[in-house]
């Protein structure tokens, strides 16, 4: 292959041949391979070329990706390693434009499959109990659980396809909250609710938390001595010095790698610090509920772990102090004033400011004010996204990040200034 062309030609041709055999293939299966039940006839001829097509498809593939040549892609920040680029280092926007063309194909083949599955397994359920009952039937040799899980496949494979379509042709573009991947885990939960509860008239199970007791001793102390540890470590790492951790308390958090920038010294001291500021905000709102001991169970020690991970990824006390802010005023407004069922230091709410930390660069790009307004909004949302999904999906919070930054962003960045505009503005 001519090393000097990104080899789209031969990707095009392949799959378009791939494609149109594959099809064939299939129309003459299902005319030839099936029974009249439906079932799956063994051994049958089409089935058989099928399945070797496939193969060689694949084989063929995987020579042209040893021989595909790359180009030098423009290092972009936080996206110059991601492995789901490398077949779009080509610089051509054909390739993630198949990408999302092929994200929508795999989606269509979603409601097909599992309504499929489903009617199969249910049958398998009734032969099943028949054959229990002493009657004279014989099981299927599918009993729909290939189908189903095919179609979760096709869902996941569209979903990451929609993504690497998206990441190749606005390469770099991020938006101002840190969980890229709430949207696609809260999606799935919501089909997956529609599918086996809604669409088929069932009720959708009521969801319930069982919390271990309090034990503030146990997460006090190692959290206290780990983050301490985290500190001095970062303190030695830095040449036995805070300087330079001013300049990363101002900075903005977006699309920011701290180690990179300032250091693994000071991005180590900001994981302590950090973790710190945690552990005293959790200590904080239960005693302002009237027990600084409750609350502190193993939700609360894995929310404090995850939290603190974004401390070298563009959070810290400087951008994450209003978020916390924005829980407590608009917990107690809503709480104090209209009659609200959600304390500050309820689990849930807890839980949630943990993922909220995900809108700490609003904070940071535009002031104080906007990360409170964001906190708030997120203290409000983040506790009816579970009747989405019913349970299915643990991004609660992240996803609620998500969605308010799709609301504010696109306001704070068409009627307001940035800390740094207005300093700019300020000076001239």
């Amino acid at each position: 292959m001519n090393k000097s062309v990104s080899g789209r030609v031969p990707w095009l041709l392949s799959a378009a041949a791939a494609a149109l055999a594959a099809a064939a293939l299939r129309c003459w299966q299902l005319s030839s391979a099936f029974e009249p039940s439906g079932l799956a006839a063994p051994g049958a001829q089409a089935s058989v070329i099928l399945v070797c097509v496939l193969f060689m498809t694949s084989a063929w593939f995987i020579l042209l990706a040893m021989y595909q040549p790359l180009t030098k892609r423009p290092m972009t920040l936080g996206q110059a390693h991601r492995w789901d680029l490398v077949f779009l280092d080509a610089g051509d926007p054909v390739y993630p434009a198949l990408a999302v063309l092929a994200a929508f194909l795999a989606l269509t083949a979603v409601p097909v499959l599992l309504p499929v599955g489903l009617a199969q397994w249910q049958h398998y359920r009734e032969l099943l109990a028949a054959l229990k009952q002493g009657l004279d039937v014989q099981l299927p040799s599918n009993n729909g659980m290939l189908t189903i899980a095919t179609g979760v496949g096709a869902l996941l494979s569209a979903l990451g396809l929609l993504q690497m379509g998206r990441d190749g042709l606005r390469p770099g573009k991020r938006g101002k909250g840190g969980f890229s991947a709430a949207l696609p885990g809260v999606l799935l939960g919501l089909f997956a609710v529609a599918v086996l509860y809604k669409t088929l008239g069932n009720a959708v199970p009521e969801i319930k938390a069982t919390l271990g007791g309090s034990h503030p001793g146990v997460v006090w102390t190692f959290c206290v001595v780990f983050f301490g540890l985290c500190v001095l470590a970062g303190f030695w790492l830095n040449g036995k010095s805070f300087k330079g951790y001013t300049d990363l308390l101002r900075d903005t958090g977006h699309k920011a790698d701290f180690v990179g920038k300032y250091g693994p010294g000071l991005a180590l001291m900001n994981f302590g610090f950090y973790g710190l500021m945690i552990l005293a905000y959790y200590i904080f709102v239960n005693a302002i509920r009237g027990d600084a001991l409750a609350g502190f169970n193993a939700v609360t020690i894995g929310i404090v772990f995850c939290m603190v991970c974004f401390g070298a990824a563009g959070a810290h006390p400087g951008n994450i102090w209003p978020i916390m802010a924005g829980y407590v005023l608009f917990s107690f407004a809503a709480t104090r004033l209209l009659g609200g069922v959600f304390p500050v230091n309820n689990q849930a709410i807890m839980v949630g400011l943990c993922f909220a930390s995900g809108l700490a660069p609003i904070a940071g790009n535009y002031g104080w004010w906007a990360g409170i307004l964001a906190g708030g909004m997120h203290y409000f949302l983040v506790t009816s996204i579970p009747a989405i999904h019913g349970g299915f999906s643990l991004y609660n919070g992240g996803f609620t990040s998500l969605v308010i930054a799709t609301i504010l962003v696109p306001q704070l960045e068409t009627f307001c200034k940035t800390k740094e505009q207005r300093l700019a503005a300020r000076k001239s």
